[in-house]
This record gives structure tokens, sequence and C-alpha cells, in this order.
């Protein structure tokens, strides 16, 4: 899994490495939401079962940026600096959707797997 992407500033082509986190966390979620940067769509999107044809090219970068935000709790750009900035790398963007995904589809079969054996015990 990634740990940092690169930003390039537009103006000057310097390049700068920030680090970027996939386990993404429902405080950062909301606050993603309460800016109006993700929608309850994109939530669902995550949510899915990773079907790639549930995802856009807008979606993919969104993920970039909350993989950012997550990384950097109070010292990061708005979301609008941060567009202006990141050169799109789908490889970069989907192996970052990939690891969110595959952590929200992990989550999900093993509260399938306690709800199974809740059912055998039943």
């Amino acid at each position: 899994m990634l740990e940092t992407i690169t930003l390039v500033n537009p103006e000057t082509r310097e390049e700068k490495e920030v680090k970027v986190n996939a386990n993404l966390t429902a405080w950062t979620l909301f606050n993603l939401e309460k800016e109006k940067i993700i929608s309850k769509s994109f939530l669902s999107t995550l949510l899915s079962t990773g079907n790639e044809r549930s995802m856009d090219l807008l979606d993919s970068i969104r993920v970039v940026y909350a993989a950012y935000r997550q990384a950097n709790g109070t010292d990061f750009l708005d979301f609008e600096s941060f567009m202006k900035q990141y050169e799109v790398d789908m490889t970069e963007a989907l192996e970052i959707f990939g690891a969110v995904l595959g952590k929200q589809k992990n989550k999900n079969k093993m509260a399938q797997g306690f709800q199974d054996k809740a059912k055998k015990k039943a």
C-alpha cells in the first residue's frame, strides 16, 4: 500500500511528498461529508462490492484526498488546493481506492462471519 503521494505546485513545479493512509476513520469521512467534499452516494460506493463500474474518476480522486486527510490530521490542504496540486495518476488512485475497498470488504466479511456463527449457536 502506498504511504506517500507527490503533489506538484502548479506555479513553481516544486514537488512535495505527502502521506496517505487508507485506514479511513468515521471521523474523517464525517468531516469530508460535512465539508461537502463527499456525499452519501460516495460513501455507498465505498461500501459497495468494489465493482469498478460504480467508480468514476472524481470518486477515485476523492478517495486519494480522503486518504491524504486521514494521514495529515490537522496540517492539510483544502480540497481545492489539493486538486490543483494533485496530478492524476490512475494507477496510484486505483491502488489507494483498492486498499480502502479491500479494508471495507474484509470488515464486511468479518461481520458476516460473526453473524453466521451467531446463527449456528442459536
